[in-house]
């Protein structure tokens, strides 16, 4: 029942720009060119299973999951693989219970979840593209001359795409739940975005991430966020 009741509160937004929040100041040019992306799949199944076969087409997407990264939310998982879907919609998704079968039938439940599906995964996935391309570019300056490492610093687009890939992970609402993973639709019930508030809680880490290029994007991505916040804050005192 509890997740029921999340999933009919979170059709009343385009709430991904919510879970989504920290990474919008950084990234505002992906964010609208998503958040239109969202609203055209919210009315429209066509768009939106369009968005889903065009992600599964990147090559940055089959990096994502050759790293074992957990970035996708699925617009419709696999009877039984409810993890794969949104939490904000309770795992309804996939789900074989009655009481999630009767939410995924609620027509304004699937219309939200296909905005928010949408428009999450494709902030998400160009902002790891983008980043890629970054780290494609810094090899090359590498193997040129035109960047000299550290004796024995070795470079690994692998390692960074990692490591940056685990941040997005929290900074977009996807933490890892560790050992209680299978428990997250029970945990939602309760606890209301199990996997956002443990991403919120964990974000801060990648301030002192050990790989220099990824801590300095995290600082980025966060004082872009805390100085938006303090402008709007001070904006609204006036």
């Amino acid at each position: 029942i509890g997740n029921l009741l999340r999933a009919v509160r979170s059709s009343f937004d385009q709430s991904f720009g919510r879970q989504m929040g920290p990474l919008i100041p950084r990234y505002p040019v992906i964010y609208i060119k998503n958040y239109i992306k969202a609203w055209v799949a919210t009315f429209s199944q066509e768009s939106a299973e369009a968005a889903q076969i065009a992600l599964h087409k990147r090559p940055v997407y089959a990096l994502a999951d050759e790293l074992g990264l957990d970035l996708e939310r699925m617009l419709k998982p696999p009877r039984g693989q409810v993890l794969k879907g949104e939490e904000s919609f309770g795992y309804a998704f996939g789900g074989e219970r009655p009481i999630q079968r009767l939410t995924t039938a609620i027509p304004f439940v699937k219309m939200a979840n296909r905005g928010f599906v949408t428009g999450s995964n494709g902030m998400v996935f160009d902002i790891l593209e983008g980043f890629y391309k970054e780290m494609l570019t810094r090899n090359k300056a590498i193997a040129s001359g035109k960047i000299k490492l550290p004796p024995g610093e070795a470079f690994s687009i692998q390692e960074k795409m990692l490591k940056f890939g685990h941040m997005l992970e929290d900074m977009s609402g996807r933490g890892r739940l560790g050992p209680l993973k299978e428990l997250a639709p029970q945990l939602n019930a309760f606890f209301w975005s199990m996997r956002l508030n443990i991403g919120r809680m964990l974000t801060p880490r990648h301030l002192i991430s050990p790989d220099p290029l990824v801590r300095k994007e995290a600082w980025k991505i966060l004082s872009s966020f805390v100085a938006t916040g303090v402008g709007i804050s001070v904006l609204g005192e006036q």
